[in-house]
């Protein structure tokens, strides 16, 4: 989408679908604000459970700005189509915007569908960052750790903004970093689209069904990993699903750069045949990377650039989060970033919330959050980190099924986890299963307890643990949030439970 297709569009029936999501909602206002008056907003909820939708879809957001920005939706004189009404009207669009898992609900299937046979463009977020936006973009997506790393790159130019600002030299003028997530404690800056300049920086974390419809061309595309995830959309099939994360590096601006991970074997084989050149990150001492970690554990800037510091003086812990350090760093380091000014983001950051977060300690335990961990590698590697710090764990795991391999995990729990306590669902059944198959027969393997509700399964968590142990919050499966974690519109809070559980 380019401005002037936006302008085309501007006195035609747009509708948009998904005004309680977080995508939905932020595109509702946008093209209010950019003069769109015959808006049509679609939402299965209506009344006062489209509010409750939502609150529990915004929950990241700050109590204050989550209400101004429901009071400013409300106040909007647009037409409403919710709940028995949901999708009427839809034939007559002349566009259609949509928030990117628009397709996994059976009552778009067939409506968008028939849009789209008639030549009616099916639109997204993305289509507006990428079509509208002046300043360059890097753009990050991958299975694990895209939240991470694009945050830590935000944060590495943001530091470097500043010392721009302070050293006045006019080969690194000014610029303003701009950063939109993909996650329910993200904001999105699609307002700021007209303040931005060509000197400005935006930073995207892209998801594989954001690409699904999209052929961007960022000015650095940086894919973390790709791992087994979301097969379920993808017929099945790992192929088919790279195939998509790899969409993201196919169209490269022409001074821009694929940023690839060089240990990843499924990376490696999507970057033959790039146009783009390659910028490499790894773990291993690997001198044409762009970042990597030396034979003393420092990371380095290419095989005679910049030492950023040991990657153990960062707050980030575990292999998993020092690729995303590499990967930020050369992410950074492409855009112009100081070396110094990246190594004091990279000793600064403190990670995210529900991303290996410790968010408590008692009695000689420490309590990590790793909420977001929604697939089995995602905890293999979270549990991976913990043991090296030499902890035995206590894991809180399970909730709905995507049909992923559990091995691996399962042999993981095996040799570290002295207890899994595991919340209803599908995923959490075919869990158990594989944990009971894993290892040699006669193994036996760590006791499973099962729980309906998420406080009692926190409370006998607490009880299990023993000092110097590592109680482990990473379900592993998708869907975890939204079966256990939310209570009246409000994150439920492992903190607060572990704050009532353990002795002050």
């Amino acid at each position: 989408m380019t401005p002037a297709d936006l302008e085309r569009l501007v006195d035609r029936r747009v509708h948009v679908i998904g005004l309680a999501a977080t995508e939905g909602a932020a595109i509702v206002r946008f093209l209010w604000q950019e003069g769109f008056r015959r808006l049509t907003v679609h939402d299965l909820a209506e009344g006062e459970g489209l509010e409750r939708a939502f609150t529990r879809l915004h929950v990241g957001m700050p109590l204050a700005e989550r209400a101004a920005l429901w009071e400013d939706l409300q106040s909007l004189p647009i037409q409403h189509r919710q709940g028995a009404q949901y999708l009427a009207g839809i034939e007559e669009a002349d566009a259609i915007f949509a928030g990117q898992a628009w397709y996994l609900y059976e009552a778009n299937r067939a409506p968008l569908a028939a849009a789209r046979a008639r030549g009616v463009p099916i639109l997204g977020l993305m289509d507006l960052y990428f079509g509208l936006s002046v300043a360059r973009i890097i753009a990050v997506t991958g299975s694990n750790g895209k939240s991470t790393t694009s945050r830590l790159i935000e944060r590495m130019l943001c530091f470097d903004a500043v010392q721009r600002q302070t050293e006045g030299d006019p080969a690194r003028p000014p610029r303003a970093i701009w950063y939109a997530g993909n996650d329910r404690h993200g904001a999105q800056v699609l307002g700021g689209l007209s303040a931005m300049t060509p000197a400005d920086v935006l930073i995207l974390e892209v998801s594989n069904r954001h690409l699904l419809g999209l052929s961007p061309s960022p000015w650095i595309g940086v894919i973390t990993n790709v791992l087994p995830n979301h097969l379920d959309e993808h017929g099945g099939s790992l192929a088919a699903y790279a195939a998509v994360k790899r969409r993201l590096v196919e169209r490269i601006a022409p001074d821009g750069w694929a940023v690839m991970n060089a240990d990843d074997p499924q990376s490696v084989a999507l970057a033959h045949g790039l146009d783009a050149p390659i910028a490499w990150f790894s773990l291993r001492d690997m001198p044409e990377a762009a970042a990597r970690l030396d034979a003393r554990g420092h990371v380095r800037l290419g095989a005679d650039g910049a030492d950023l510091g040991p990657v153990d003086e960062a707050r980030l812990i575990g292999a998993h989060n020092h690729a995303n350090i590499l990967a930020a760093a050369a992410t950074a380091h492409l855009a112009g970033a100081a070396p110094d000014a990246m190594a004091r983001a990279i000793r600064a950051f403190e990670g995210l919330k529900h991303r290996l977060q410790l968010v408590w300690g008692a009695a000689g335990v420490e309590y990590y959050d790793d909420l977001n961990a929604t697939s089995p590698q995602a905890t293999e590697a979270a549990l991976g980190a913990l043991a090296a710090r030499g902890h035995a764990i206590v894991l809180l795991a399970g909730g709905d099924d995507k049909g992923l391999d559990f091995g691996a995990l399962a042999d993981r729990i095996k040799a570290v986890v002295r207890r899994v306590i595991l919340l209803p669902g599908p995923g959490s059944d075919r869990l158990a299963g594989a944990i009971a198959a894993a290892g040699r027969p006669g193994d036996g393997g760590p006791p499973i307890a099962r729980f309906d509700d998420f406080g009692a399964a926190v409370a006998d968590a607490v009880a299990a643990a023993r000092p110097g142990d590592a109680v482990l919050l990473s379900p592993a499966c998708p869907y975890f949030f939204r079966r256990f974690y939310l209570e009246g519109g409000e994150e439920s809070g492992f903190r607060r439970l572990l704050r009532g559980l353990t002795p002050r």
